[in-house]
């Protein structure tokens, strides 16, 4: 989205900037599709792009509420419109609730969350959980009635979201203990996703609710296992492999384009260890060989450390490197034996024959 801020607008001269507009438009025009809904109406991200004179002062008026609440406008819309009925996508006014009191739940949440970059953070923790809502079932599930109720702590009428509060206790106790929240988020998913895929009835499908999610319960990720995951240097070639993150890289590099043998049909999370030279174990002791590029000549294999993974990734399952040569600058800069053979491909080292060296 934009990173326009825009500032309090008290002079009534002022055009209000398309920025606002624009950015609401936007996150309108994403909920509706994530919500699913269809065209009977047209909603109003796709009609008005700007403001009738009559509505200015109106518009106006509902940006100055929200900084005097001191809170971004994108935040605001981010927590409101989900909520928010088909109909109300008639009109911008009615997503942004400004005949409703409604505004009483957000004053409470800011309130409780303390200052505008915090309420930011659920505004961003929920846009990463809309979009594992929507992969996993094809939409978002947030809706008004399951979520608003009076606010217990008041004696006059007033509304009140106790998830969205859970939500960003479930944020502090994470930061709290150094766990990343966007890994948190999709491990937590993932486990409630398994849960209710597997009470799946053909007339019957869940989706994985917010409260689901930022409550405590017994499907939450073991902290210790999720920091070892976000913090681990060989995640990306684990998740590209299927390995399990107890596979221990034993020498700190395995060969360039590793893969298990053609000829093994176990499974690549039960894998315990792998070595420089291509070699895999299996918890019960048993050893193979993988393949892996220039393996005709294993004096010529490459080294992988996470540093240069990104380097070589593309052509990782390409099995026509299995019997090619590796660049000079593959050689030169990350050759598991390195000392062989010069620039021009000929032997440093006794009987070992020349090589040609592939035009990178």
């Amino acid at each position: 989205m934009s990173t326009y801020y825009p500032v309090k607008v008290d002079d009534p001269g002022v055009v209000l900037p398309e920025d606002y507009l624009e950015i609401m438009s936007w996150v309108s025009s994403k909920i509706w599709t994530y919500k699913g809904f269809s065209a009977t109406i047209v909603p109003w991200h796709d009609k008005q792009k700007s403001l009738f004179p009559a509505q200015r002062k109106k518009f106006r008026s509902i940006i100055n509420k929200m900084e005097d609440l001191d809170i971004d406008y994108r935040t605001f819309c981010t927590l409101v419109f989900p909520l928010r009925a088909y109909g109300d996508y008639k009109t911008v006014f009615y997503l942004l609730q400004s005949n409703q009191p409604a505004w009483t739940w957000m004053r409470s949440l800011r309130e409780f969350v303390g200052s505008r970059e915090e309420m930011n953070r659920i505004s961003e923790f929920l846009w990463k959980f809309f979009e594992l809502q929507v992969q996993f079932r094809g939409k978002i599930l947030l809706e008004w009635r399951n979520m608003v109720t009076p606010d217990p702590r008041e004696t006059v009428t007033t509304l009140h979201i106790k998830t969205y509060h859970d939500l960003y206790s479930r944020i502090l106790e994470l930061s709290a203990h150094g766990v990343e929240v966007d890994e948190w988020l999709q491990a937590k998913f993932d486990k409630s996703a398994q849960f209710l895929r597997a009470k799946d009835t053909p007339t019957k499908r869940q989706n994985v609710s917010l409260s689901m999610l930022v409550n405590h319960n017994g499907l939450d990720p073991d902290l210790t296992y999720v920091k070892k995951v976000s913090t681990d240097p060989w995640r990306v070639l684990r998740d590209f492999l299927g390995l399990s993150y107890d596979c221990d890289f034993a020498d700190g590099s395995i060969p360039k384009g590793w893969t298990p043998s053609s000829d093994d049909y176990g499974s690549p999370e039960d894998i315990v260890k792998i070595t420089k030279e291509g070699f895999y174990y299996y918890s019960d002791g048993s050893r193979r060989r993988g393949k892996y590029h220039y393996m005709k000549n294993t004096f010529l294999a490459i080294q992988c450390v996470p540093e240069n993974i990104g380097l070589f990734l593309k052509e990782w399952q390409d099995t026509s490197f299995l019997t090619k040569k590796p660049t000079w600058n593959e050689y030169e800069y990350y050759a598991c034996h390195p000392g062989y053979w010069d620039e021009d491909g000929k032997t440093l080292r006794g009987r070992m024959p020349s090589v040609k060296w592939r035009r990178g």
